[in-house]
């Protein structure tokens, strides 16, 4: 038997070095390695990853990942524990642990260790496990190694491996949780690590004094295994049998349900089911409803310019951290306020107005997000829409403004109709145009913030504008453009977000192509009327 040391900690380079001796460098006898390592969790080559560590411990702790070449469960080992490696060149066989095993036995019980092999491929004293063993052949070696616990940190190897509790479907091997113990508890006496490796080694070589020295040229070569072999991440990750992650919660806007379908490593689909979406079509409506009269008075670009308005509100906000929707909704109100009275201001040009508020606003959100760390992606939510990312005072928050409105509009509607067509007129009569345009603005605003989580800036004005188009086409009653509108609005929502769920596309996006069909479906039967 021939020992090699390898003189160092780092687990890739150990297992660099094992995979060398045993495919690249033949040594004329069995050869016999007896290593540690800094904390480390070595998977199994059958294993799933996310089944077996705790990965955002183990990242959080620093502790190594590594893919064995052997199968096997999961050991966590750390410089409290040891390694055991022995290569042999023999002709092909069963796999046979008890040669292999014998000499570390009798080692221990050298130490007044009482260890016994339990049957399976482990080692243990007193029924609690201590070793674990595996073995594997390659071309015409076998290669058996093993663990052993003399003083690892036990509290660090539990938290490590115990996962979350997601429901995971896959036929990879499950390592199997025994009771564990460290070996410094049952030695007659006091023993460092070193002392122990070192009477270790010397009973297991028997006397032998066979040596070899790594040189520079194994030592280029075995870094270079260890690099492109065993730290790779196509290696730890990408080796994970296929499964499916399953996980259902409760969260404010209702029940979710998330399937993600994994291969190699990486997502190949994921589905999003749930029950979390019906408070939002009251959103949906109040835009509708609201778009009717801002696009007959000309004021359709209001929704964009305050969408835009809502982000730089929003972006700051979250720089600042205030609660996003609350500081939003008064800036935005002001917001609407202006446009609108720019809007009806004979000096003013309402779409220069209106362009120019809705690119400055635009310009300072992206200035925030840009100068601000750590907030990229709870600010893109607003941009691109994420009903996911609605918290339970979101949820709540919209459906209160929902409710608002619609009764607010409902409780104005002979007003905001007489001001819609003829402001003239309305004032003749004695009707208050300006307080009836500030409503209609407070409204505009609280519908435009309260969509922003679900359809995101760029795409809220969407649902303003496109329902109030389409109804136009259809019909020429105040009252059955603004019914129809509202049909149209959710109706295309829901549509919206059941292709989005069947096709794992965006949200927002879809919704408005389902609008934009209805639109062109609209007026294309407009033209048919007229040829008519």
């Amino acid at each position: 038997m021939i020992y090699i040391e390898t003189g160092s900690t780092d687990v890739y380079y150990n297992f660099g070095l094992e995979n060398y001796f045993t495919v690249e460098k033949r040594l004329p006898d069995t050869v016999f390695l007896f290593w540690r390592t800094t904390p480390t969790l070595m998977v199994g080559k059958y294993q799933n990853i996310l089944e077996e560590i705790n990965k955002p411990y183990a990242d959080a702790h620093g502790i190594h990942l590594v893919r064995r070449m052997s199968g096997g469960g999961t050991i966590y080992t750390d410089m409290g524990g040891w390694q055991f490696t022995f290569i042999q060149h023999k002709e092909a066989g069963e796999i046979e642990f008890s040669q292999y095993i014998a000499p570390v036995i009798d080692a221990l019980g050298e130490v007044g260790v009482n260890a016994a092999f339990n049957g399976r491929n482990d080692l243990t004293i007193d029924g609690k496990k201590f070793s674990g063993n595996a073995q594997y052949r390659l071309g015409d070696c076998i290669v058996h190694h093993g663990s052993l616990l003399f003083d690892t940190d036990i509290a660090q190897m539990v938290a490590s491996t115990t996962v979350d509790s997601y429901k995971i479907t896959s036929k990879s091997i499950k390592s199997v949780r025994d009771r564990v113990t460290n070996i410094s508890e049952h030695l007659p006496g006091p023993m460092d690590a070193e002392t122990f490796k070192e009477t270790m080694v010397r009973h297991i070589m028997n006397g032998s004094t066979a040596t070899y020295t790594v040189t520079p040229e194994d030592d280029a070569r075995i870094r270079e295994i260890a690099r492109e072999q065993f730290q790779i991440w196509e290696r730890i990750f990408g080796r994970s049998p296929k499964f499916t992650i399953d996980r259902t919660g409760r969260f404010a806007g209702g029940k979710v349900q998330f399937k993600l379908d994994v291969q190699k490593g990486l997502i190949r689909d994921a589905a999003v089911y749930g029950d979390f979406f019906s408070t939002l079509d009251a959103g949906t409506l109040c835009a509708a409803l609201l778009g009717v009269p801002l696009v007959l008075k000309r004021y359709s670009m209001i929704g964009d310019g305050l969408s835009h308005v809502s982000f730089g509100a929003l972006a700051i906000a979250v720089a600042l951290g205030f609660t996003p929707l609350y500081f939003s909704i008064p800036v935005v109100i002001l917001a609407a306020f202006f446009l609108l009275r720019m809007a009806s201001h004979p000096h003013w040009n309402s779409d220069a107005a209106i362009a120019a508020v809705s690119a400055s606003a635009l310009a300072i959100g992206i200035l925030v997000i840009s100068r601000t760390t750590g907030m990229t992606t709870d600010v893109d939510n607003y941009m691109f829409g994420s009903v996911l990312a609605m918290t339970k005072g979101d949820v709540a928050l919209s459906v209160v403004l929902s409710v608002t409105v619609l009764a607010l509009y409902l409780l104005f509607y002979h007003q905001i109709f007489a001001v819609t067509f003829d402001e003239s007129f309305s004032r003749a009569t004695g009707l208050k145009v300006e307080a009836c345009n500030t409503l209609l603005a407070i409204l505009t605003a609280l519908t435009i913030v309260l969509g922003m989580r679900m359809m995101g800036a760029m795409l809220i004005s969407s649902l303003v504008i496109f329902p109030a188009l389409t109804a136009m086409r259809l019909f020429r009653s105040f009252r059955g453009v603004i019914l129809c509108a509202a049909v149209t609005s959710v109706v295309c929502f829901c549509v919206g977000l059941t292709i989005s769920f069947a096709f794992s596309t965006p949200v927002g996006a879809t919704v408005v192509a389902a609008d934009l069909t209805v639109f062109l479906l609209a007026c294309l039967t407009a033209a048919l009327r007229r040829k008519a």
